[in-house]
């Protein structure tokens, strides 16, 4: 079943795939991430290949941005959308920097990218599973 992105459906479908591959991720974070979605204002952490709601205390970065980009990362693994984003003024970014650039660097395994399809299987309106990562999993990387 289809859930709405990052709606509590959503969330606990996450949830309920348990923890990504034991593997190194492409990022260990944390990143906060405030996401302006749906006339809401909804907060989230990401890292270790994990994504979970609220704000981690202590996370050296927060990103504040809309849903709109956040799904075309972490769901469509777009990282070109969350650049493009970025030079418009779209993301904005408070504390580590680095941190952030960092998300980028690593290709994700394989585990970590089939994780990521059944995440993009549970999101309602998602692409059918051949977004950019899978069609060049060493060109664009999703933080989880």
């Amino acid at each position: 079943m289809a859930h709405e992105f990052l709606s509590d459906d959503w969330f606990d479908a996450v949830a309920a795939l348990g923890p990504p591959p034991d593997e190194p991720g492409p990022f260990d974070g944390p990143v906060n991430l405030v996401v302006s979605h749906r006339d809401r204002a909804i907060e989230i952490h990401v890292g270790g290949g994990t994504i979970g709601r609220g704000l981690l205390i202590g996370s050296p970065t927060t990103v504040t941005t809309t849903g709109d980009v956040i799904e075309a990362l972490f769901v469509d693994g777009d990282q070109h959308a969350a650049m493009q984003a970025f030079m418009a003024g779209e993301v904005h970014v408070e504390g580590d920097m680095g941190a952030l650039m960092a998300m980028g660097t690593v290709a994700p395994s394989a585990g970590h990218r089939a994780y990521a399809r059944s995440i993009r299987a549970l999101t309602a309106g998602a692409s059918d599973g051949t977004g950019p990562a899978d069609a060049d999993p060493g060109r664009c990387h999703s933080p989880i």
